[in-house]
């Protein structure tokens, strides 16, 4: 056994090796000298962030030098038997001492402090076959295991779990939610699978509609999730304004959505974690999957690099240029289908339909959450678009050594829209758009010692967008306009662009201190660069630019005693734009009453130093990202969750969580004010505050011919802004009291599974122009005036779908595949996305922009 300690952190943090016995056990972390990597990062920032991040050097070096070691241990490594795929968050158990761990992303696992002798270990992992080997652990020594897992062809029988239930395994993060993305991939879907699709059936997450991919977290907004792709952030998920994901299916092996109390190596986010792994690739032969529908085509295809590495490549791209799809230009043109009316006899003080109350139904004495009378026709529009994206991922990885793995990977994607729409009194609006995201990262893993990982990670990441629209009269309008002096056919034209660079290094540790301690400490260094420039016409209005570097460090420990499971954790971040240094203490804890029934329970604070900003609310490429300053406080919330968790069979899981929020510093745009190189932030947004709390239900089946959940969440979401709605309490508009949802997959026989999902949620809150009126001054002019009701004080109407899909299972010789049919919105619910309003004549004429009806897909994935 030996110790490490530091002997020079200028020189990327080198170890060196002492052996244990020699009288010295020291951490030596010596002073960067003029000019040094650490007194570069840390230059002018001041000296809370230098002792933060020395604490944490001299914590690695005491946690290395420290590190207990028992009689002996067993490491090693748990993968897909077919394709050498490893596969995180695996239970690994020894079977006699009833204690066992769950594997880290990169499949790994120790457990120490064992006694010499014969044991087994028994490994399982959802979807697949469980395995034993038996080990025969040496006294001061330490066994390297491969155990290999065979996917499991269900055919409706249930897996046996090898092992007997444990006390809580590896971090058990409360509000934590992990799958396969085989499952999520059986949900019915518009052409491929998709990964947010599935996310959103979730108790506690919400989507805005089926145009978006955002999710909407216990009342937190999409900028406020913090989503990683290989551990790189991804600041936009949408294709298509959403109604697809960036994520490729094909290219996924592991996602886990953390709703709230994440521990302390996640962070700078304020609402959730979903965190997404990219396959490795076959590391036993080549092989391609192949995937066509109505709307794209994807290849995937893998292979070993000789016997020690894989690499993956995976790319989608729509085919619209080359081979018109109907069901995709009717997708298009439905998402922007609209209704025109008037409005009724307004609500009177009750409002028609309206709700008053207080209590979680609505606030004390506030205004009304009810529906408006309206007088509507709808409105058919034949309008052209032009419309395609591609997107890519790839990944290299090779085993350099027995203790060392390098990988490299990366992503690109992007979309491009040409489209023209209805607007009101006979306008259309030409609006060019692109927009994608960019990654790019290296990874090198190293073994230490049998307890001790140690990663180092740089990457980048880059997101844009360009947005260009025009409002154009028709000939009757032009021609009513030109007598009036009024000009040509372009009405008025407007042009924004952002982009966000994100370059960051990452260096974490893992320390295994048996079966019953585990550490993990890190640190990260980002440096950002954002752009933002609007501009009406060929002239720039009004931009911004600004950078900023980024410095954050966490420790947090598990520790089991019994059937208790204890996991404290502080992260500290410094912003250097407004010189923010921010604590962030949390805990989470889980207690197992017995072998079927398990208490939980988490609570935190949470920090964000770069905001999502929503200029348009129903248009996701003209959002834009920008850091704050010292103008603009960074945003804060404070996280509480307490929950039961039930297992009434060994495939059956009920899991029952009640939830509040606290959040402070939120932001929201004021399109108002004119934006300039000197503006600061602090007048671009209104600031306010606002919580979220709520109960969650979830009963789940993992395994058999029936599988699926059913979800349900009771909440509530205010915020309060001086600015808006006269400083009272209001709903924001993806504020639902009740949703609900239920996913089956069930296996028929024969190759054949049927699908089928419904949802049920409570409308969208609006704001309403409750009356127009007009003032007539002493000169004989008029002057209109509109009344609008408090904000979000109305609501749409409910929103609920079923969508159904069938999958045939074939195989050809030696290609195997899928065919899949599936139907969206089988009862042709015409649900509103949105409510929009004019109201510059007499009568305030109402636009519902309505989802999509009715839609059949095929699709065929092929394997070889």
């Amino acid at each position: 056994m030996g110790a490490f300690y530091f002997t020079d952190v200028n020189k990327v943090l080198q170890f060196s090796y002492r052996k244990w016995g020699t009288g010295k056990s020291m951490c030596e972390s010596n002073k960067c000298q003029k000019g040094g990597f650490l007194n570069c990062l840390w230059e002018g920032e001041g000296e809370t962030m230098k002792r933060v991040m020395q604490l944490f050097l001299c914590v690695v070096c005491v946690a290395i030098s420290t590190q207990a070691y028992g009689q002996g241990a067993v490491r090693g490594t748990v993968r897909d038997a077919s394709n050498g795929e490893t596969l995180p968050n695996a239970n690994v158990v020894i079977d006699s001492l009833r204690i066992g761990v769950a594997t880290d992303k990169a499949g790994y696992f120790v457990i120490g402090n064992l006694s010499p002798g014969l044991h087994r270990v028994s490994a399982s992992y959802i979807g697949y076959a469980s395995q034993s080997v038996l080990v025969v652990v040496i006294q001061g020594e330490t066994a390297r295991i491969v155990i290999e897992l065979e996917p499991a062809e269900l055919m409706g029988e249930e897996i046996e779990a090898i092992g007997e239930r444990v006390a809580p395994t590896e971090v058990t993060p409360v509000s934590a939610f992990g799958t396969r993305v085989t499952e999520l991939a059986r949900i019915p879907t518009v052409g491929q699978p998709d990964l947010m699709r599935g996310i959103q059936l979730l108790p506690g997450v919400q989507a805005a509609s089926e145009n978006s991919a955002g999710l909407y977290v216990r009342g937190g907004t999409p900028g406020q999730n913090l989503i990683l792709l290989d551990d790189v952030v991804v600041y936009n998920p949408n294709h298509l304004f959403g109604f697809f994901s960036t994520f490729n299916p094909d290219a996924l092996k592991d996602v886990t959505l953390i709703k709230g109390t994440f521990p302390a190596r996640y962070g700078d986010r304020l609402s959730s974690v979903l965190d997404i792994t990219n396959l490795d690739g076959n590391r036993k032969s080549f092989d391609a999957r192949a995937s066509m529908d109505l709307i794209s085509a994807g290849l995937t295809v893998g292979g070993p690099v000789g016997d020690r590495g894989s690499w993956m490549f995976s790319g989608r791209r729509t085919y619209q240029e080359v081979l018109n799809s109907p069901l995709f230009d009717h997708i298009v043109d439905e998402m922007f289908s609209t209704r025109i009316g008037t409005i009724g006899a307004a609500p009177g003080a009750g409002g028609s339909g309206g709700l008053r109350g207080g209590g979680f139904g609505g606030r004390q004495g506030g205004g009304r959450f009810g529906q408006a009378r309206f007088n509507f026709q709808q409105q058919t529009s034949d309008f052209g678009q032009d419309y395609g994206f591609y997107d890519t991922n790839f990944k290299l990885n090779f085993d350099v050594s027995d203790n060392d793995r390098v990988s490299v990977s990366g992503y690109m994607g992007n979309d491009a829209l040409n489209l023209s729409l209805p607007s009101f009194r006979e306008q259309t609006r030409d609006q060019l758009m692109d927009w994608g995201n960019r990654i790019a990262r290296f990874k090198w893993l190293h073994i230490y010692t049998d307890n001790l990982i140690g990663n180092v990670q740089v990457s980048a990441s880059r997101y844009l967008s360009n947005f260009d629209v025009a409002t154009n009269q028709n000939e009757a309008a032009n021609s009513d306009q030109a007598g009036q002096g009024g000009g040509g056919r372009r009405g008025f034209a407007l042009n924004r662009n952002n982009e966000l660079n994100d370059l960051t290094a990452k260096l974490t540790f893992d320390l295994y201190s048996g079966p019953f301690h585990t550490t993990r400490v890190g640190a990260q260094f980002t440096s950002y660069d954002a752009f933002y420039k609007q501009g009406v016409g060929d002239s720039t209005r009004s931009q911004i630019n600004t950078s900023s570097f980024y410095q954050t460090g966490f420790l947090e420990h598990t520790m089991r005693w019994g059937r208790l499971e204890l996991t404290p954790g502080l992260r500290v971040s410094h912003f250097q734009s407004g010189n923010y240094t921010r604590w962030s203490p949390r805990v989470a804890g889980l207690f197992q009453l017995d072998d079927r029934i398990a208490f939980k329970g988490g609570w935190g604070i949470y920090h964000q130093f770069v905001n999502l900003i929503s200029i348009e609310a129903n248009t996701y490429t003209t959002d834009m990202w920008l850091p704050v300053d010292e103008t603009l406080t960074p945003g804060k919330a404070v996280h509480n969750a307490f929950g039961l968790m039930l297992t009434p069979g060994e495939s059956w899981q009920v899991d029952l969580e009640f939830y509040h929020k606290e959040m402070d510093d939120l932001v929201e745009f004021q399109s108002q004010v004119r934006l300039s190189d000197s503006t600061p932030l602090s007048d671009l947004f209104a600031t306010g505050s606002g919580r979220s709390y709520g109960g969650e239900f979830l009963l789940r089946k993992t395994e058999g011919r029936l599988k699926g959940w059913v979800g349900y969440t009771l909440s509530k979401t205010e915020h309060t802004f001086a600015a808006l709605n006269q400083g009272n309490p209001f709903p924001p508009k993806y504020d639902r009291r009740h949703d609900v949802s239920v996913v089956t997959d069930y296996y028929l026989g024969r190759g054949w599974n049927l699908n089928a999902n419904w949802v049920y949620g409570t409308g969208q809150a609006y704001t309403l122009p409750e009356a127009r009126y007009e003032v007539q001054q002493p000169t004989g002019q008029s002057i209109p005036y509109v009344h609008v009701s408090e904000k979000n004080a109305y609501r749409l109407p409910a929103y609920h779908r079923m969508d159904l899909g069938i999958t045939r299972d074939f195989r050809w010789g030696g290609v195997g595949g899928q065919i899949v049919f599936s139907v969206f919105n089988v009862y042709n619910r015409r649900n509103v996305w949105y409510r929009s309003f004019d109201a510059t004549e007499p009568e305030i004429q109402v636009q519902d922009v309505l989802l999509q009806p009715i839609l059949p897909s095929i699709g065929f994935r092929f394997n070889m």
